[in-house]
């Protein structure tokens, strides 16, 4: 027999082996997040340590927590994230074929990168990606698990304002994601390209798309997208002053993020849903919203996201000549920031708008560049 044949065979051989043992894996990994709830979070580090969870299996069961955990509690999915990571890095060469061993690293990686990024920690984040991409260079056969971190890194170039290379990868992976008939993940990569245009204050033209992947959502049947979808064009109803209309989507939202237990989601609807309040002249009841959601996030270390909350707080009250109560807010949003891990420049521009707020003569002004700056890096797609 030719040596290719036999070489064919042999990794044929691999294959299946591989496949009936990560099926053996995962009809034995039933435990493990049972065993994650019962230890307490400080000691889940200690995990990597047990057999049980140095298996594809339990990483993929620890893997769907992160993800399901990264809107209701952001840094219990970073820890989570973390035990993945430390565990996958410390199986041996030998534990499975090379292949399969850069996909088990990759996707640990790429979840630390995403629960990173949800907690504003942006440079972390993209340390993660980085190292995800390092373990799948050498695997040209894992397109599509390249397409998945490049839709992670996309969607964190979007928190950091860079939006031109956000498009073009998510346009990239989008296609990879298609071709392999994942509808999910296209549809994840057309709600960047939205977010781009929302961005660019092309509010019309988001609209537009973001009804067309609701369409998309639906034929899923992906909840957490239509409800998520539903709240990107309340917004964009609100720029357009379609007050109505946006009443309606935001609603929409709470109760499809309710009826899923989003906490974090809940109250990023109930922002724009006291957003809306303001804009219609329910001054009181709109401030009331955004001061329960302000303090939500920060209980929930969303730092950007509370801020946003406080920016808003700040404008109105200025907008009302409340300058001295205004100032208060803006002093105590800056103490928030002692000691988070965020970026430098909001740290900065926050510090820099106490100033502002008293000395400039069109203070309004300089709270909403502040907020444009912070509000682009906290979009959840």
């Amino acid at each position: 027999m030719p040596s290719s044949r036999r070489a064919e065979q042999a990794r044929l051989a691999e294959f299946l082996e591989t496949a009936e043992r990560l099926k053996n894996e995962r009809a034995a990994a039933g435990a493990v997040l049972e065993v994650v709830e019962a230890t307490p979070a400080e000691a889940w580090p200690s995990l990597a340590e047990r057999p049980e969870f140095q298996t594809n299996a339990a990483l993929e069961r620890l893997s769907d927590e992160v993800r399901r955990r990264l809107d209701r509690n952001p840094r219990e999915a970073l820890a989570l994230s973390e035990l993945a990571t430390a565990t996958a890095d410390a199986l041996p060469a030998t534990a499975y074929p090379a292949v399969t061993l850069a996909q088990i690293r990759a996707m640990a990686w790429k979840d630390r990168a995403n629960a990173l990024r949800f907690l504003g920690r942006y440079d972390e984040a993209f340390d993660a990606i980085a190292r995800a991409e390092q373990v799948l260079e050498k695997h040209v056969a894992l397109g599509l698990d390249r397409a998945v971190v490049d839709l992670v890194k996309a969607m964190t170039l979007v928190d950091v304002g860079r939006f031109h290379d956000a498009q073009t990868l998510a346009t990239t992976c989008g296609s990879v994601f298609l071709a392999h008939g994942d509808l999910t993940r296209a549809l994840y990569a057309g709600e960047i390209e939205a977010h781009v245009l929302y961005e660019q204050r092309q509010y019309s033209d988001a609209h537009t798309l973001y009804r067309s992947l609701l369409e998309v959502a639906a034929a899923a049947e992906d909840a957490v997208e239509q409800a998520r979808l539903h709240n990107n064009l309340g917004y964009c109803l609100l720029h357009l002053d379609n007050f109505s209309d946006a009443n309606i989507q935001f609603s929409n939202a709470i109760a499809r993020f309710t009826d899923l237990g989003c906490e974090t989601e809940i109250t990023r609807t109930h922002r724009g849903a006291g957003l809306l309040m303001i804009a219609k002249g329910q001054v009181r009841k709109g401030l009331e919203h955004l001061q329960r959601a302000r303090e939500l996030f920060v209980g929930a270390a969303m730092f950007e996201e509370a801020t946003l909350c406080g920016l808003s707080i700040v404008e109105t009250l200025l907008s009302r000549g409340d300058n001295e109560e205004a100032a208060a807010v803006i002093d105590d949003v800056a103490r928030q920031f002692v000691g988070a891990r965020t970026e430098q420049r909001l740290i900065d521009a926050v510090a820099t708008l106490q100033q502002e707020i008293a000395i400039s003569e069109t203070p309004v002004e300089a709270v909403r560049n502040v907020y444009a700056m912070i509000e682009s890096t906290t979009a959840r797609l």
